[in-house]
């Protein structure tokens, strides 16, 4: 845990986040369970709230437990009611058909009945600090209650970018599960850059609202910048513990995939276009692939389809070496820090390395093209020598530079900003 201090008089701080975080799915899930311990570590008072608008495998339950027994004093739900959840995925259906982005203040988002439920919560709580998660969730916020209320806001992804970018990859799909490609230009490495989508000025009205703002990538720190000189914007990587295990490097290569079709788009990049070159010369070689994308696509050969999985400690000390063929995106690729905690060396595609602690031929290897992508798997996949080697090097990576003392850090500065 990051390190104790006294600040200032601690703050009661509302909290929110769209979905439940535990068990996370995400990396947005686990920044966000991050960020909570550490506030409650801190000192601050914490009232987490959150939705269950759509369908998730967690138990509000064990969420409430785990929640409470890492310091979080209060825990609230918004229930989505079972019209909310078909209008929403009727939406959804509507916005990729006709290729609409909704406004940020959208009743998609944040329909009436979840704007009046946080806004009796921030009545009645009275918090010290909101932080809100996410810029389409703004709404949310009655500003007339705000008074000496600061207002804090990560924004995890610029989400005018995201969501322009999410459409025009499910555009190169099929509409029906388990999905296939039926466009190949999205499969190519520049695909999403071609589109050279820029930010909404609405987003950024958004985010100059809040009394300070919290990026999670240096780069997108530096954005924000430009558009926005009055208030501070911090820059708050992600963080994970290192984890010490007795690593084997003799299972799969490892692929733990989110619920976005970024991930989509990376798997099929693999399935594709680096698969058949790494099957030419190593018929053995199999990919574990986990999370959501294994309820989208078939299992083939080389590739082993393992669900959601809670726990990856098992899949993490026996796997040789991790996989990220994500091609897009904004934010930062949580899942190469996880890894490289866990002691993996990762192979990532140029566009999801260049946010990550990843040091190309140091604690993994950073490919331009499918052809340079699949020679590195193949290097890592003959030699558990260098599995172990660049393991190593990543694990110490994250421990002097991912830790969560540097969380704890950035969090006081963050706090103290609002005072």
């Amino acid at each position: 845990m990051p390190e104790r201090r006294e600040s200032h008089t601690p703050k009661k701080i509302l909290f929110f986040f769209p979905q439940n975080p535990h068990p996370p799915r995400s990396g947005a899930h686990i920044r966000c369970l991050e960020i909570l311990r550490s506030l409650a570590y801190l000192g601050h008072d914490v009232c987490f709230t959150y939705s269950t608008r759509y369908p998730e495998p967690g138990s509000n339950s064990e969420t409430e437990s785990y929640l409470k027994q890492a310091g979080i004093s209060e825990v609230r739900c918004f229930r989505g009611s079972l019209t909310e959840l078909l209008l929403g995925a009727a939406i959804r259906r509507a916005n990729l058909i006709f290729n609409r982005i909704p406004p940020l203040n959208s009743y998609k988002h944040t329909p009436p009945r979840m704007r009046s439920w946080f806004r009796k919560v921030q009545a009645d709580v009275q918090p010290d600090i909101i932080w809100m998660n996410y810029s389409h969730n703004d709404p949310l916020i009655d500003r007339t209650l705000l008074r000496d209320t600061k207002i804090i806001i990560d924004y995890h992804d610029l989400v005018s970018i995201n969501h322009r970018m999410l459409i025009a990859i499910r555009r190169c799909f099929s509409r029906s599960r388990p999905f296939d490609v039926v466009n190949s230009a999205v499969l190519e490495e520049s695909f999403l850059s071609d589109l050279n989508f820029s930010v909404d000025p609405a987003e950024m009205a958004i985010l100059a609202s809040y009394d300070a703002i919290v990026a999670i990538s240096k780069e997108e720190s530096e954005n924000i910048l430009k558009y926005n000189e009055n208030n501070p914007v911090f820059y708050l990587p992600v963080t994970f513990p290192a984890v010490n295990i007795n690593n084997t490097y003799t299972g799969s290569a490892i692929f733990v995939t989110g619920p976005n079709a970024f991930n989509l788009q990376g798997f099929f990049y693999f399935f594709r276009k680096v698969l058949p070159a790494i099957l030419e010369r190593e018929k053995g070689f199999s990919l574990d692939v986990t999370g959501a994308i294994s309820s989208d696509v078939k299992e083939s050969p080389g590739i082993r389809l393992q669900g959601f999985i809670a726990d990856l400690g098992e899949l993490y000390r026996s796997a040789r070496f991790a996989v990220c063929p994500v091609l897009g995106g904004t934010g930062q690729q949580i899942k190469i820090v996880e890894a490289m905690a866990y002691g993996l060396p990762v192979v990532a595609t140029r566009y999801s390395a260049k946010t990550s602690p990843l040091i190309h031929g140091e604690n993994g290897f950073v490919a331009d093209n499918a052809r340079e992508f699949a020679e590195y798997c193949v290097r890592l996949w003959r030699d558990p020598g260098l599995c172990r080697q660049m393991g190593v090097a990543a694990r110490r990576t994250i421990r002097e530079n991912c830790g969560e003392k540097k969380i704890g850090n950035t969090l006081q500065q963050i706090i103290r900003s609002v005072e």
